[in-house]
């Protein structure tokens, strides 16, 4: 009878868990809806910086800055425009807001729980949440009101994990080879020379491997401690840097970026950050897309139960007081 009722209090008791988490629903920047966080309970956080698709009238084009002594001046009516000096890029990253989707889909299958989702729902050539707030948004108010936003919302969901935690930056690249380009702040992979201090995985670096450098080469592109492009190469994906791909060679790759730079451990906190470039060909099909997505979840169902487990790999949920808009 005793375990009887440790079984219906335990039944009870996830399904209050389980209750908390379904009635989170997700949080806006303001009516306008240009920023949007769905809360999760795993340590993961997942944000797409570049895959909106509105465009506001009242939010001027993204074009370029003015170049002024010697350097760019990103404003809205600086004056003449240098679209060769000053560029500000505003191509989207198509379809990383859906693959990000189905990445907390199929991780929710995986675990029984959700990462945190912050999209940027702006198109790029309005607000590029990815850069500082000056070429982010030329300085336009209501661009500015959603690009701190943004970062806010980040910032509440690694307040929310409370402790070691992952954030994956989902963008989108045309790179020859078919490659998930895996960016964690280090750009001598081909050199050879790995430094958990300057990566924004350093805390993940500092918890694993302490100050050998081997290991922590190993963290980044190996096995054993396992890295995440070794779970991506199990899955029958190319990735660089993995086991298969330990360097990018003479091919263009993207290391490092604003918001994994930002909102990772590189200048402390316990919620490392890693960048994750989709290849055009993984981009290219519904089923395409939906096989990816569901296997980078399985890989990086894998890479947290090995680096960042904490009994079911979720974070207590916890109220939230602030007045955030919602549904």
């Amino acid at each position: 009878m005793k375990h009887v009722s440790l079984l219906v209090s335990a039944m009870v008791l996830a399904g209050v868990v389980l209750a908390v988490t379904a009635r989170r629903r997700p949080c806006y920047d303001s009516r306008r809806r240009y920023i949007k966080w769905v809360p999760g309970c795993l340590s993961v956080i997942i944000t797409t910086p570049h895959g909106g698709h509105l465009k506001p009238a009242s939010i001027p084009d993204r074009e370029a800055g003015c170049y002024v002594n010697g350097a760019c001046v990103f404003e809205h009516g600086c004056g003449v425009q240098d679209p060769v000096k000053c560029r500000a890029k505003g191509k989207e990253d198509r379809f990383t807001a859906e693959i990000a989707t189905n990445i907390a889909r199929n991780l929710k299958r995986l675990t029984g729980c959700s990462p945190h989702l912050v999209y940027n729902q702006l198109h790029r050539s309005k607000l590029d949440a990815n850069r500082e707030v000056n070429e982010a948004t030329l300085n336009v108010q209501e661009a500015m009101d959603a690009y701190y936003k943004f970062s806010a919302f980040i910032r509440a969901a690694q307040k929310e994990i409370c402790g070691p935690g992952l954030l994956l930056d989902l963008h989108a690249q045309a790179h020859p080879g078919n490659r998930t380009e895996l960016g964690y702040g280090i750009d001598t992979l081909n050199s050879g020379v790995f430094s958990a201090r300057h990566s924004n995985v350093r805390a993940l670096g500092r918890r694993v491997c302490g100050r050998n450098r081997a290991c922590f080469e190993k963290l980044v592109r190996g096995h054993c401690p396992n890295s995440l492009g070794y779970y991506l190469n199990a899955e029958q994906y190319r990735a660089v840097p993995s086991p298969g791909l330990p360097t990018p060679g003479d091919n263009p790759y993207y290391a490092d970026g604003y918001n994994v730079r930002t909102h990772g451990s590189l200048k402390g906190g316990l919620v490392d950050s890693i960048l994750m470039d989709i290849p055009a060909e993984v981009r290219s099909s519904v089923g395409s897309r939906r096989r990816f997505a569901a296997a980078v979840a399985r890989a990086v169902s894998r890479y947290i139960s090995d680096h960042y487990s904490r009994g079911p790999w979720r974070h207590p949920v916890r109220p939230r007081r602030r007045r955030y808009h919602r549904h």
